[in-house]
């Protein structure tokens, strides 16, 4: 998967639909790093107060968020500028 560097958030390429088996036909899910653990918990709570975030799970170990969402309500963009402001 290719991974896009904005600031101290790597951000995954949406999954593609034929890769979409185990999640529902309309979630994508992306994945961003922090170079900062602190900020980990605070992007998720943001995250997971907003419409269209299906799961927020964070890993503490490689400073990754992964987040599931539905693409018609929330655009990665978004979830890329809310996570920039943390």
């Amino acid at each position: 998967m290719q991974c896009i560097r904005v600031n101290d958030i790597a951000v995954e390429a949406p999954v593609l639909p034929e890769q979409k088996s185990s999640m529902d036909n309309n979630m994508a899910r992306a994945t961003f790093s922090f170079t900062d653990v602190r900020n980990l918990e605070r992007g998720r709570m943001r995250l997971s107060k907003l419409g269209g975030i299906h799961s927020v799970d964070v890993s503490l170990l490689t400073q990754m968020v992964a987040v599931e969402y539905d693409p018609q309500e929330i655009s990665l963009e978004t979830i890329r500028n809310i996570l920039k402001r943390v």
